[in-house]
């Protein structure tokens, strides 16, 4: 019996280990990087041998699509997983989110969980990236890259309105037809049809 989103739980239990020995007053550095790259090893064992499960539920997809780029996420991550220090509980948790919500946006199933995927890859990546250079300058960074994330997610829920106004629907298989392929006209073109219609 296969376990839908086995990898995803890896990962999430490696976080919760690598924060759960921050609690210790100087957590073995050896013991956090091992953490690391157990659970990236185990997330990409659990890829490999998940079949071709297509839609998990709602949320998930188990399609071989969603497993290779899983399985290809978890090929870069392992090299940084090796080259964390791990000395620092926060780094290896922050970098096991990272990972985690990359893999969630390769298996999103629909809109809204591709936004929040993208938003749990994002989050993390915004605190790396301000403990990565101590000082002004990694604040500065950090800062940058979380407004300009910011607008890009402000952005991404723009486009998921017009499209659910289109649509009436969130389902990301919906999104993959080629334009002009639908049997709906496209949300503007209905709205100035009906406005003409009304003079």
């Amino acid at each position: 019996m296969t376990i839908p989103m086995a990898p995803q739980l890896a990962l999430a239990t490696g976080t919760l280990g690598a924060l759960s020995l921050g609690l210790m007053r100087r957590p073995p550095a050896l013991l956090l990087r091992a953490i690391a790259v157990l659970a990236v090893v185990a997330a990409m064992g659990l890829t490999a041998w998940m079949p071709d499960l297509g839609a998990l539920s709602t949320v998930a997809l188990g399609d071989a699509k969603s497993v290779g780029w899983q399985y290809l996420i978890y090929l870069g991550a392992l090299p940084l997983a090796l080259r964390l220090d791990g000395t620092d509980d926060v780094e290896v948790a922050l970098f096991l989110g990272s990972t985690l919500g990359m893999s969630l946006l390769a298996s999103a199933a629909n809109l809204p969980m591709l936004f929040i995927a993208l938003e749990f890859m994002s989050l993390p990546a915004y605190l790396l990236v301000a403990r990565s250079r101590p000082g002004a300058r990694g604040l500065e960074a950090a800062v940058k890259y979380f407004f300009s994330g910011g607008v890009a997610g402000a952005l991404f829920m723009l486009g998921l309105s017009f499209y659910y106004a289109d649509t009436r629907s969130l389902a990301a298989s919906s999104v993959l037809t080629p334009l002009g392929q639908g049997a709906r006209r496209s949300w503007p073109a209905r709205r100035c049809s009906s406005s003409a219609r009304s003079l």
